[in-house]
């Protein structure tokens, strides 16, 4: 009989670009370099709420408002499905099956704001999503708005660990796309909460955004927060370097802290 093949991992909302960068055979050189001279950690601290985002393709919303978050600790919890809604129905920042795609998503943050939750309290379902928010939400979601345009900057290799890291280092969140690993999210990390191989058990074609809040390079790894509810260490686990460096990112951008 032919080995069981592991299982797709469950849709999750990222629209990948058309393009992706295949990994550089210098990520690893570059990544040990940067971090041979100085180990340590950093962390930003976690977003203030674990989420789930059930059947619901907001991922992007969910990372894109718990950045938000980060960065404004005094604002209340902020509404993804306000974000979502804008996004992939009015701004038309979505594909066929309503996977964000990221730079439309960050226009909408900017052009539109996210409003607190409480003005638009809606379920992780098919049958929420489709109700538009109210005037009242709209007008909160312009007050916040990023302050100024270039909020957010696009990551590139060769190493997207020592770009992220970099981001990390100047207190900016990170929000990232990657290809998930075959059997997300049931059966893909290790006692530690860990995914350290790329190769185990293997990228799929389904794409996914996350939150990156820290870096530990005793661990070798990111810190992730995801938006699969209690799941992992209370939504949160780690993303090894070899894999990040290793064809599991897609596309990444830091958001800039608002002076």
């Amino acid at each position: 009989m032919p080995p069981a093949q592991p299982n797709q991992p469950r849709s999750t909302g990222f629209a990948a670009p058309h393009a992706a960068p295949a990994p550089s055979a210098a990520a690893a050189d570059l990544r040990r370099a940067a971090i041979a001279s100085m180990p340590r950690a950093l962390s930003l601290g976690a977003p203030r709420r674990v989420v789930d985002q059930g059947p619901v393709n907001c991922c992007v919303s969910c990372a894109l408002t718990s950045a938000m978050e980060l960065l404004h600790p005094a604002w209340p919890s902020l509404a993804p499905l306000f974000h979502y809604f804008v996004a992939r129905f009015e701004e038309r920042g979505a594909d066929a099956k309503g996977f964000l795609r990221l730079q439309e998503s960050l226009v909408t943050l900017l052009r539109h704001g996210v409003c607190d939750e409480g003005k638009h309290q809606r379920a992780f379902t098919e049958q929420d999503i489709a109700r538009g928010p109210t005037s009242d939400a709209r007008s909160d979601a312009r007050q916040r708005r990023p302050r100024f345009p270039q909020f957010f900057r696009h990551l590139s290799g060769p190493s997207w660990v020592n770009a992220v890291r970099d981001e990390l280092r100047m207190m900016r969140p990170v929000v990232m796309g990657i290809r998930l690993p075959m059997n997300y999210p049931e059966r893909f990390l290790d006692a530690r909460q860990e995914w350290t191989d790329p190769a185990s058990p293997g990228l799929s074609d389904t794409g996914h955004c996350l939150l990156v809040t820290g870096f530990d390079d005793t661990k070798t790894a990111l810190r992730i927060h995801d938006s699969q509810g209690n799941r992992f260490d209370q939504g949160s686990w780690w993303m090894g370097y070899r894999v990040v460096d290793g064809g599991a990112v897609i596309q990444a951008c830091s958001i800039m802290p608002q002076a």
